[in-house]
C-alpha cells in the first residue's frame, strides 16, 4: 500500500503494484480494508502466528481506533487541527503500547518498516 495518492507521484514508484490510499481524501481509503483482509486471508492467519493479538493487544488496538474515529469527527465538524492532534497523539500511544515502545518515532518507524506505507 501506497499512502499519500493525493500527491504526485514519486518516479520510484511508477509502475509499482500496489494500492494507493490516502487519509486527507474522504474516498481516499476505498479497497484499504478489502486489501488487508485479503492479505490476512492469503497468509492463512492462525492465532499461533506473530500476526495475532492477545486481549492487551486488542484492547490497545480498540482505543487506537476510538481514538481515530474520534479524530475523524473532529476534522469533519472543521475544528482546527490541534483539536484532531490530540487525539492522533491518543492513538499513536496505544498503537505504541502494543509495539512496546515509547518513543514515537520508533513506533512509526516500526509501522512504515512493517507495512511499507510512505511517512
Amino acid at each position: 500500500m501506497l499512502n499519500k495518492a493525493d500527491l504526485p507521484e514519486h518516479p520510484d514508484w511508477d509502475g509499482f503494484e500496489a494500492l494507493r490510499i490516502s487519509c486527507v481524501h474522504e474516498d481516499g481509503l476505498i479497497g484499504f480494508e478489502d486489501k488487508v483482509i485479503s492479505v490476512i486471508g492469503e497468509h492463512q492467519v492462525r492465532p499461533e502466528s506473530g500476526i495475532a493479538i492477545n486481549l492487551r493487544h486488542r484492547d490497545c488496538l480498540q482505543r487506537a481506533l476510538e481514538a481515530c474515529d474520534r479524530a475523524l469527527e473532529t476534522a469533519q465538524q472543521g475544528l482546527a487541527p490541534e483539536y484532531i492532534a490530540v487525539d492522533l497523539r491518543s492513538a499513536l500511544e496505544a498503537v505504541g503500547e502494543v509495539l512496546g515502545a515509547d518513543d514515537r518515532e520508533a513506533i512509526l518507524d516500526s509501522v512504515f518498516a512493517q507495512f511499507c506505507i510512505g511517512k
